[in-house]
């Protein structure tokens, strides 16, 4: 799968959440940023399908998909 199949194919869901996030790819290495750029979950090494983030705003989630390629997906917390 190419870099561009790999993108368009993650998804983080629902957007907006309540807090509750989804991924219908699992991901590895999974980090999760908000708007001001500090860093608020790290699971290195773990697969994961699903996060809570406590906080509300704007936050992105990056990690590594199933092929190898990383990915990245913006959410917004309510």
């Amino acid at each position: 799968m190419s870099k561009a199949a790999s993108e368009n194919q993650f998804k983080a869901y629902p957007n907006p959440s309540k807090g509750q996030i989804q991924f219908n790819l699992p991901l590895q290495d999974l980090k999760v940023w908000n708007a001001q750029g500090q860093q608020v979950i790290h699971e290195d090494g773990n697969t994961s399908q699903n996060i809570t983030i406590q906080q509300k705003g704007m936050f992105w989630i990056m990690g590594k998909a199933p092929d190898g390629q990383n990915v990245v997906s913006q959410v917004i917390v309510e």
